[in-house]
C-alpha cells in the first residue's frame, strides 16, 4: 500500500487534487492515517532544507487526497473514480497495446493484445504515468526490441476510442507528437497514422482479440475487398495492413481511371456520333435547302417559260391580227385599185345590156307585130 501511495504521490499534482476535491469525494482519515501520510512524505523528500520541506508540506492536501483514493473502501470510492477510464488509446505497430486514460490523462490500465504487446508492457510499467510519458516509454521499448526497424520503414497506428470527439483529438495529437519527436531524435523512418472510433467498436474488437484500432485498419482493407476476413490480418503488422490498403487503393484508382477513360471514349463516340448526326442533319438540311432552291428556280424558270410562251402567243396573235389586218388592208387596197381600174366597165356593160334589152324588146315587138299581122291575114 505504501509503495502505491508513493507512486501516486509522484504522479499527482496540486491541480489534479484540487479537481478531485471539487468532486466532494467523501474521504475521512483518522489521525493514524494522517501520521502515516506525513511519515511517507518525509521519507519521500529525504533530508531537505526547511524551505523544501515546507514546500512539500504545502502539498499535504494532495498527499491526503492520494491516500484517500487508495485507502477508501466501499461504494463508489475516490480510488475507483480515479481509476475509471474515460477513453482508451490503442497503439498498434505489431505489438498491439490498449491504454485506459482517466479524466486527467493518466494511464490507469494497460493491456497487451498479442504476445509482442505483452512483452513491451512487461519491460516498462506505464501505470499512473501521464499519457505522453507512457507513450514515449512504449515507443522506446518497441524500438529497443526492433519493432521500428523495418526495411521499408515502420508504421504506428494511434487510435483514440471514445465518444468525446474533442477528447479523441486531444489524445491522438499528443501521442502523435510524442512519437514523431522520438523518431526524429533517433532518426527513424516512422509513419504515424491517427484514427478515432467510438466505444461501441470496442466490444466487436475484443471478440476478435484485437484492438479497435487494428480492427479499424482491417475494415479499411475490407472496404476495398469484401472477401478479406479479419482473421487473415489479425496477426499482421500495421505496416503490412497499410501496404495492402495502399495497393488496393492504387488498384481501385487505376480501375476508376480506366473506367473513366472508357466512359470518356464512349462519351466521345456518342458525341462523335451525335456530331456526325448533326453533320448529316446539317447536310440533309442543306440538301433540302438546295433542292428547295432548285425547285424554286425550276418553278421560276417554268413560270418564266410559261410567261414567255404566253408573251410569245400574245405576240403571235398580235402578228396574226396584224397580218390579217394587213391582209384586209391589202385586200381593200387591191379592191380599191381594181375598182378604180374596172369601175367604167359596168357602165359599158349596162349600155350593152340596155342595147341588148332594146333589141330584145324590139324583137319581141316585131314578133308580136308579125303574129298580129298573121292573125289579121287569116281573118
Amino acid at each position: 500500500m505504501e509503495t502505491n501511495l508513493i507512486s501516486l504521490l509522484d504522479s499527482l499534482n496540486v491541480n489534479e487534487v484540487d479537481e478531485l476535491l471539487d468532486k466532494n469525494i467523501d474521504c475521512k482519515m483518522d489521525s493514524k492515517t494522517l501520521s502515516r501520510i506525513k511519515a511517507l512524505t518525509y521519507q519521500k523528500i529525504g533530508q531537505k532544507s526547511k524551505k523544501q520541506v515546507s514546500g512539500w508540506l504545502r502539498q499535504l492536501a494532495a498527499v491526503s487526497a492520494a491516500a484517500c483514493l487508495l485507502l477508501t473502501a466501499g461504494g463508489v470510492s475516490g480510488y475507483a473514480y480515479y481509476k475509471a477510464p474515460v477513453a482508451y488509446l490503442d497503439i498498434d505497430i505489431n505489438p498491439s497495446i490498449e491504454l485506459g486514460i482517466n479524466r486527467w490523462d493518466r494511464i490507469v490500465s494497460a493491456k497487451g493484445y498479442n504476445e509482442d504487446g505483452i512483452n513491451v508492457l512487461k519491460a516498462k510499467n506505464v501505470l499512473n504515468k501521464k499519457l505522453q510519458e507512457g507513450v514515449k516509454s512504449i515507443i522506446e521499448t518497441a524500438d529497443e526490441k526492433g519493432y521500428l526497424e523495418q526495411a521499408e520503414g515502420a508504421a504506428v497506428a494511434i487510435t483514440s476510442v471514445t465518444d468525446d470527439t474533442n477528447k479523441a483529438e486531444e489524445l491522438t495529437d499528443l501521442s502523435k507528437e510524442t512519437i514523431e519527436e522520438y523518431a526524429e531524435e533517433k532518426k527513424l523512418d516512422v509513419e504515424v497514422v491517427t484514427e478515432h472510433v467510438t466505444l461501441s467498436r470496442q466490444e466487436e474488437a475484443k471478440q476478435l482479440g484485437i484492438t479497435p484500432g487494428k480492427l479499424n485498419l482491417i475494415q479499411k482493407l475490407q472496404a476495398f475487398d469484401q472477401e478479406i476476413a479479419a482473421e487473415d490480418y489479425k496477426d499482421a503488422s500495421v505496416k503490412e495492413i497499410m501496404k495492402a490498403v495502399k495497393a488496393l487503393r492504387k488498384e481501385q484508382k487505376a480501375n476508376q481511371k480506366e473506367k473513366e477513360k472508357q466512359t470518356e471514349e464512349e462519351s466521345g463516340d456518342i458525341e462523335a456520333s451525335e456530331e456526325e448526326k448533326g453533320v448529316d442533319a446539317e447536310e440533309d438540311k442543306r440538301a433540302e435547302e438546295v433542292n428547295a432552291s432548285e425547285a424554286q428556280v425550276k418553278e421560276e424558270e417554268a413560270s418564266e417559260a410559261k410567261k414567255a410562251a404566253q408573251q410569245k402567243g400574245q405576240a403571235e396573235v398580235k402578228r396574226n391580227k396584224a397580218s390579217e389586218t394587213g391582209s384586209q388592208k391589202n385586200q381593200s387596197a387591191a379592191k380599191k385599185e381594181i375598182k378604180d381600174t374596172v369601175a367604167p366597165l359596168p357602165k359599158q356593160n349596162e349600155k350593152k345590156n340596155e342595147n341588148a334589152g332594146s333589141n330584145e324588146n324590139s324583137k319581141k315587138s316585131t314578133g308580136k307585130e308579125k303574129i298580129g299581122s298573121s292573125q289579121k291575114n287569116k281573118k
